[in-house]
C-alpha cells in the first residue's frame, strides 16, 4: 500500500484537530437553538392533538342535521391539521438511490478501498458503509435520514466524483478526502442531522405540496357543507408555515458560523496528514478543472443532438484542459502552474467559490486557516487513477450511465470510442472558438444587425475603400477594440459590485462607484442607470458595419455573394434565438410571481394559466417561422433538413388556458432547454463560419 499512498507529515494529529473554543460555543448556540424549535413543534403537534381530541370528544347537545355538521367539520379539519403537523416525520429521505450515482466494491477496486481504509485510519475517521462514483467535480458525504437518524447513529457513505479524480495530482486527491472524513470524524456530524431534520420538517411544511394539500384543495372545491370547514382551515395552515419560514431562517443564521467552522476543522484534518499546501492547491484546481468539464460536456451535448454518443466523458476532460491551456491565455495564466506569488487566493471573494464548496469559505479565507501554523508536506504528482482498476472500464460505465439517465436512451443504445468523438468536437471548436484576437468580443453579445442593401452607399458613408480597408480592420482589431474590451471589464466589475450590495453580501453601509460614495440604499437607482447607458451604448453597431464594409470592400463578387448570404441568415436566425430565450425568460418570471404569491385563489391560477398557454403559442409560432430558414454551409448540420424538426423533434408539450399543470410546465421549460441549447450551437456556427470568411479574405488582400 506504500506504493500507493502518499507519505503524512509527522506531528501530533489530535492536538493539531483538536476542536476550538468558538466551535465548541457555535456547537452549543445550534444546539439550543434546534432544542427551542423541537420544544415548539412538539408543543404545537400535542395542541393540535388536543384539539383533535377535544373535537371528538365535545357534547353535541341537541342532534339536528346542523350539529351532526358541526361535529363532522370540526373532527375533519382538527385531523386535517394533525396530519398536516406530523406527515413530515415519516418522510424517509434516501440518497442512495440516485441512479446518476454507481455503487463500487472493494473487488472491484482493491487499492482504493485500501488507500480510504489507511486514511480512515489516520484521520480517526469511520469507514464508509458505501463508496459510490458519478461524473461530477465532487467529494461527499451522504448518508439517508428519517426520524430514527436522530436516536441512532447512520453510517455514511462516500461519493467520489471521476471529474475531479481528473483534476488532482494523488496527494490533492488524499487532502479532499481527508477533509471529506473531517465531516466522518466530527461529532458535530451528529449536531449535523438535527439541523438537517429540523432543516427538512420545517422546509416541506412550507413549500411541500403533496396528497394532503390535493386533499385539501379537494375539499375546498367541494359540497359547500364541506368547503366551508377547509377555508376556515386554511388560516391556520398559513400562519403556521409563516412561523416556520422564521424558524427556518434563524436555525440557518445560527448554523451558518457552524458551518464554517467544521469546514475549517475538516480543513485542518487535510492538513494534518497532507500538509498545508495540497488541499490549498486541490480547491484552486477545482476552477481549471470544472471549466474544462463544462467545455467538454457542451461539445458532447452537441454530439448527442447528433445522436453520436460518446463513450468516455473524461478522455474530452482531458482534451478540452489541453486545448484551452493551449489556446486560451487567461485559462493559462490562471494554473496553478503558472502561480508566481507566495500565496494561492489572491482575493477575499466568496462569489468565486465552486460549486463543489457553494456553501464553504472563500478559497482566500480557507487559505488562511490551511497555512495559519503551516506544516510541510510530502507532494506525490501522480494521478489518482493508478487507485482504480481498469480505469478505462469504469470511466466508460460513468459515461455510458450519465448519458443514458439524463437522455432517457434505450438499453441497447450504441456508444462511439471517444477519439471517434473528439474527431467530431474538433470539427465543432474550428467554428466556434474563435481567434484570440477578437479579445473575446463576439462571446457575450449578439451580432448587431443593419440594412444588407445600398452596400456601396454604406462605403461611402464610413470611408472605407479597397485601398485602406486593411488599415481600416486593423485599427478596428487593434487598440480600439482592446480599450472597449477593458472597459467592458470595467463595466462587468461595476455590475458585479452592484449586484454584491443589492443582495446585501457586504456589510459596509456605503458603497464607492465612478469615485462618488453611495448609501446602499441607492444602489438600485444606480445599478439601472447603469443597464440604461449600457443599452444606450452603439460601440458594437458601429464596429460589426464597420468590419462587414471593410470585408465586402476587398471581396471578390462569389465572396459577396457569400458573405451577404451568411450575414442574411445570422440575422434571421438570432432574431429566433433571441425570441426563444425571451419565452424561456416569461416562463420563468411568472413562475417566480407565483412562488411569490404562495397558494393561488381560482381566478389567479386562472390568469397565470392564460399567460402561460399565450407563451406556449408564441413557443410553437416561432418554431413554425424558424422553419422557413435554410443553413448555410457548416460541419456537422448535412442531416439536418428542417430547423424546426432539429430544435425540436417532438410536439410542444400543451399548455391549458384554463388550468395550471406544474407537470406540462416542467415539460415545457425542458423542451426550452433544448431549444435553446441547439440554436446556441447553431447561432455560435455560424458566427464562426462568418469570422473564418472574413479572415480568409482579409489574409488573401494582404
Amino acid at each position: 500500500m506504500a506504493d500507493f499512498y502518499p507519505l503524512s507529515p509527522e506531528l501530533d494529529r489530535k492536538n493539531f484537530t483538536k476542536i476550538t473554543t468558538n466551535y465548541k460555543k457555535n456547537v452549543f448556540v445550534v444546539l439550543v437553538g434546534i432544542v427551542l424549535f423541537f420544544a415548539l413543534y412538539t408543543a404545537a403537534v400535542a395542541g393540535s392533538i388536543y384539539l383533535f381530541y377535544l373535537a371528538l370528544t365535545y357534547d353535541m347537545g341537541h342532534i339536528n342535521k346542523l350539529t351532526i355538521l358541526l361535529k363532522a367539520g370540526t373532527v375533519g379539519m382538527s385531523g386535517m391539521f394533525v396530519l398536516f403537523m406530523i406527515k413530515f416525520i415519516f418522510k424517509k429521505q434516501r440518497l442512495d438511490n440516485n441512479p446518476l450515482n454507481i455503487e463500487i466494491t472493494e473487488k472491484e477496486h482493491p487499492k482504493l478501498f485500501q488507500f480510504i481504509r489507511t486514511l480512515s485510519e489516520e484521520t480517526k475517521a469511520p469507514f464508509p458503509k458505501k463508496i459510490f462514483v458519478n461524473h461530477e467535480i465532487n467529494a461527499a458525504v451522504f448518508y439517508n435520514s428519517t426520524i430514527l437518524s436522530l436516536f441512532i447513529p447512520t453510517r455514511k457513505n462516500l461519493l467520489i466524483g471521476l471529474g475531479l479524480v481528473n483534476g488532482l495530482n494523488l496527494t490533492e486527491f488524499k487532502a479532499v478526502l481527508a477533509h471529506e472524513f473531517g465531516h466522518f470524524s466530527q461529532s458535530s456530524m451528529r449536531l449535523g442531522s438535527y439541523v438537517y431534520m429540523t432543516n427538512r420538517i420545517i422546509y416541506d411544511m412550507v413549500n411541500e405540496r403533496d396528497y394532503w394539500d390535493r386533499t385539501l384543495d379537494s375539499m375546498k372545491n367541494s359540497d359547500i357543507r364541506i368547503a366551508i370547514f377547509a377555508w376556515l382551515l386554511m388560516p391556520a395552515v398559513w400562519t403556521t408555515r409563516q412561523v416556520m419560514v422564521l424558524i427556518y431562517k434563524g436555525i440557518n443564521l445560527l448554523q451558518s458560523s457552524l458551518s464554517r467552522q467544521m469546514e475549517y476543522h475538516a480543513d485542518l484534518v487535510a492538513v494534518s496528514v497532507t500538509g498545508s499546501n495540497a488541499i490549498v492547491n486541490g480547491l484552486y484546481k477545482l476552477d481549471a478543472t470544472t471549466q474544462a468539464l463544462n467545455f467538454a460536456s457542451e461539445h458532447v451535448f452537441s454530439a448527442i443532438q447528433d445522436k453520436k454518443y460518446t463513450s468516455n466523458l473524461f478522455y474530452h476532460q482531458t482534451s478540452a484542459y489541453e486545448y484551452l491551456k493551449k489556446n486560451k491565455k487567461e485559462f493559462k495564466d490562471n494554473l496553478l502552474e503558472n502561480c508566481n506569488h507566495e500565496r494561492v487566493f489572491l482575493e477575499d471573494d466568496d462569489a468565486h467559490v465552486p460549486n463543489m464548496y457553494a456553501s464553504h469559505p472563500s478559497g482566500y479565507k480557507r487559505e488562511d486557516n490551511a497555512k495559519k501554523n503551516f506544516v510541510e508536506g510530502i507532494e506525490d504528482t501522480r494521478s489518482p487513477w493508478i487507485l482504480f482498476d481498469d480505469k478505462e472500464t469504469l470511466c466508460e460505465k460513468v459515461t455510458k450511465n450519465l448519458i443514458t439517465v439524463n437522455f432517457d436512451l434505450p438499453k441497447d443504445t450504441a456508444f462511439a470510442p471517444a477519439t471517434e468523438i473528439q474527431e467530431f468536437i474538433e470539427s465543432e471548436i474550428e467554428e466556434t472558438q474563435f481567434d484570440p484576437k477578437y479579445l473575446g468580443n463576439y462571446d457575450n453579445r449578439f451580432f448587431s444587425e443593419f440594412p444588407l442593401e445600398n452596400l456601396e452607399r454604406m462605403l461611402i458613408e464610413h470611408q472605407i475603400t479597397t485601398s485602406n480597408s486593411i488599415n481600416v480592420l486593423e485599427d478596428l482589431y487593434g487598440n480600439r477594440l482592446q480599450q472597449k474590451m477593458d472597459r467592458e471589464k470595467e463595466v462587468d466589475d461595476e455590475f458585479r459590485l452592484l449586484t454584491k450590495v443589492l443582495s446585501r453580501q457586504t456589510k459596509e453601509k456605503q458603497f464607492n462607484f465612478r469615485g462618488t460614495q453611495y448609501a446602499n440604499k441607492e444602489a438600485e437607482k444606480v445599478y439601472k442607470d447603469l443597464v440604461e447607458e449600457v443599452n444606450k451604448d452603439t460601440w458594437y453597431q458601429d464596429f460589426d458595419k464597420k468590419v462587414f464594409a471593410a470585408i465586402y470592400a476587398i471581396s471578390n463578387a462569389t465572396e459577396k455573394d457569400e458573405l451577404i448570404l451568411r450575414y442574411r441568415f445570422q440575422f434571421d436566425f438570432q432574431k429566433y434565438h433571441r425570441a426563444f430565450i425571451g419565452i424561456q425568460n416569461e416562463f420563468h418570471t411568472k413562475i417566480d410571481e407565483i412562488n411569490a404569491i404562495g397558494s393561488l385563489d381560482e381566478n389567479q391560477a386562472k390568469v397565470f394559466a392564460g399567460q402561460f398557454n399565450t407563451l406556449h403559442n408564441q413557443l410553437i409560432h416561432t418554431l413554425n417561422e424558424v422553419d422557413v430558414l435554410r443553413l448555410p454551409s457548416m460541419n456537422n448540420t448535412k442531416h439536418i433538413s428542417s430547423l424546426k424538426e432539429h430544435l425540436l423533434a417532438e410536439n410542444v408539450a400543451f399548455i391549458s388556458s384554463a388550468t395550471l399543470d406544474g407537470q406540462k410546465l416542467n415539460q415545457i421549460l425542458q423542451q426550452l432547454d433544448s431549444i435553446i441549447s441547439k440554436s446556441r450551437r447553431l447561432y455560435f456556427k455560424s458566427l464562426g463560419n462568418i469570422l473564418k470568411l472574413q479572415e480568409k479574405i482579409s489574409t488573401k488582400a494582404v
